[in-house]
């Protein structure tokens, strides 16, 4: 922040650094921009505590004022519909199908169709899935914040009440029998005595399959 520049950390008081956010707002800064500086000011201001360079953290307790929209700005808001419309939604899924990658039509699908989280998707494993009863269970979310896709984890959903199960049409059963059809190929095929539990396949997966597709065509070659 270049309202401390000149400042050591241990000369900066808990009033110095709420009027500084105070004074962000002032100067105009956008709310995300001012929302950022607080979160890194206090990773800074933790670990210098941390690191015994201070004693108190002049961040605890402190906040980013938040705007206050006028009458005028309420009313001139127009809030957008985020969602699309039934036609939108079938062409979409029509194009999805049509053009798109194998896995697209039945992941865009299911998302519409069942209301789920992308992270509850990518959770989704085929015992989840119960083909007599047309049902999908949801039990639990990917979790990867740190995007890096080796050290995923797979947790409980936000709340109790997100654990469900949901009932499904012949549409979406359909499209995963299908889907899975062609998986059991794919997997057959490439990589010999291998179980996929995961409902769709992760793209490090398809990158996988290609690289030894090709692999194994440059060895009879």
């Amino acid at each position: 922040m270049d309202y401390f520049a000149k400042l050591k950390l241990k000369d900066i008081s808990r009033r110095q650094y709420q009027n500084a956010l105070n004074n962000f707002k002032k100067r105009g800064y956008a709310q995300n921009t001012i929302d950022g500086a607080h979160r890194t000011g206090r990773m800074i201001f933790k670990k210098a505590v941390e690191m015994e360079i201070i004693k108190k953290d002049p961040t605890e307790f402190t906040f980013v004022p938040k705007q206050q929209l006028t009458i005028e700005q309420l009313e001139g808001l127009h809030t957008l519909p985020n969602y699309l419309e039934k036609k939108e939604l079938q062409h979409f899924l029509s194009i999805a199908k049509e053009m798109g990658l194998a896995q697209d039509y039945p992941i865009f699908l299911t998302l519409a169709y069942t209301g789920i989280r992308a992270g509850e998707l990518c959770a989704l494993k085929w015992s989840d899935v119960n083909m007599e009863e047309h049902a999908i269970s949801i039990t639990k979310t990917y979790y990867n914040p740190t995007n890096n896709k080796k050290r995923y984890k797979l947790l409980t959903p936000k709340t109790a009440s997100s654990v469900r199960v949901i009932d499904i049409d012949n549409t979406v059963i359909n499209a995963l029998k299908i889907h899975k059809s062609f998986q059991n190929k794919l997997i057959m095929r490439y990589l010999i005595n291998t179980t996929v539990k995961t409902l769709f396949l992760p793209i490090l997966m398809m990158n996988h399959l290609v690289i030894l597709f090709i692999l194994k065509k440059s060895k009879t070659e």
